[in-house]
């Protein structure tokens, strides 16, 4: 038993040192304020920029230092500084420029040993320029060529005075009769045949009904006729494409005019709701606004700039300008410095921005927020709206 009371008592004590502990922390992490600082710096040869966080007192700093080339992640406690991570980024690299290939070295040898070979090649290309080039005679065999082709005007004038025209070709009249003897004989026989055709009865297939009603007289048709061509002119016809894709087109921006017409109405009921509670919940959220405001702050605005130009009196005239600038702005807390310098150009800027967040002051405007009782009564009425819509 003593063992166990022992170790309750134990249990006990390291429950309230947790409880204790926990309180502490929540204390200062409430009432203390969370600072951050911004520290900009910048001129001709390069950048830096450096934004810590910073915690009890300043015995706490976690920050990140970036410059163009590289970016650290810092943790400071007490002095004692550690980096946590290191990014870098290389520097662009130039493309080397385009240069034409050089030739490769040849040597002495291979010269002397390249122009003995080539020297029987130049001898035989002289001796084929220095003799002419005769072009080939072809006169003799076009000559006997076109003597075999043409005969003699004697022979030709004797081959033409042989020939004798040719009789005329007659065909008699008993001659076709005979090659045709058929067709004349064919043809009555046929003309014979077709008219004492008769049709053939086929079993099994009943005779059609002769319709024996008299005919109509000619008023009675055409009476039927304008009848027949009326009820056509009054039935609707038949639409076409062309006129059902119109049709289409209308019924889409008949449905689309609804459509929006209704999505209008309803936007401009959700606007006139709104507008209706913000009417009525504008001064609880000023009120918050008003205590919550003070939660944040920026204790420190200063601006460094220090130039020089090319000549002393644009210096002047721009640090004149700049001078009032400085004033303007610190109306609003911003503490802008500027420094002129009368000599060789130069351009150095330095920004130290310091931003506060007060815990405490934003747990004090929202507990008076939840104590409003116009916010409830509001939300309770947007209840009952929505509920209603539901239904309906």
């Amino acid at each position: 038993m003593d063992i166990l009371a022992t170790i309750w008592q134990i249990i006990w004590i390291l429950l309230l040192l947790a409880v204790a502990t926990g309180s502490v922390i929540l204390l200062a992490a409430l009432f203390h304020p969370l600072r951050f600082d911004l520290k900009l710096r910048g001129s001709v040869k390069g950048q830096r920029a450096e934004v810590w966080f910073v915690y009890l007192f300043r015995t706490l700093r976690i920050g990140i230092i970036a410059t163009p080339h590289t970016q650290d992640v810092v943790i400071s406690f007490l002095g004692w500084k550690k980096r946590l991570e290191r990014m870098t980024r290389r520097k662009p690299v130039a493309p080397p420029h385009d240069s034409p290939p050089s030739a490769p070295p040849v040597a002495a040898g291979d010269v002397t040993s390249k122009t003995s070979s080539e020297e029987p090649t130049d001898n035989l290309a002289a001796e084929a320029v220095s003799k002419p080039v005769e072009p080939p005679d072809f006169s003799a065999a076009d000559a006997t060529k076109t003597d075999q082709a043409q005969p003699e005007p004697e022979k030709a004038v004797e081959a033409e005075q042989t020939r004798e025209p040719a009789a005329p070709v007659t065909i008699s009249e008993a001659a076709t009769d005979a090659a045709r003897p058929e067709t004349k004989e064919s043809a009555p026989a046929a003309i014979d045949e077709a008219e004492t055709i008769e049709p053939v009865a086929v079993a099994g297939q009943p005779d059609a009904p002769v319709d024996t009603r008299p005919l109509k007289p000619l008023n009675e048709v055409e009476e039927e006729y304008r009848a027949a061509k009326s009820a056509e002119t009054v039935t609707p016809e038949p639409q076409s494409g062309a006129g059902k894709q119109g049709a289409s087109l209308k019924q889409l921006l008949r449905k689309f005019k609804r459509d929006a017409s209704r999505r209008f109405s309803q936007v401009k009921g959700y606007l006139r709701l709104f507008r209706r509670k913000w009417r009525a919940l504008s001064p609880v959220f000023k009120r918050f606004w008003q205590r919550g405001k003070k939660g944040f702050g920026l204790p420190r605005l200063d601006l460094l700039l220090r130039y020089a130009l090319h000549e002393p009196y644009l210096t002047g005239m721009s640090h004149a300008t700049l001078a009032v600038a400085s004033g303007m702005v610190g109306q609003w807390g911003i503490n802008f410095v500027p420094i002129p310098h009368f000599g060789a150009p130069m351009l150095y800027s330095k920004a130290w921005v310091t931003g506060v967040i007060r815990p405490w002051r934003l747990v004090f405007a929202t507990g008076a927020l939840l104590f409003e009782k116009q916010l409830y009564l509001e939300l309770w009425q947007l209840f009952k709206w929505y509920r209603a819509k539901k239904q309906h």
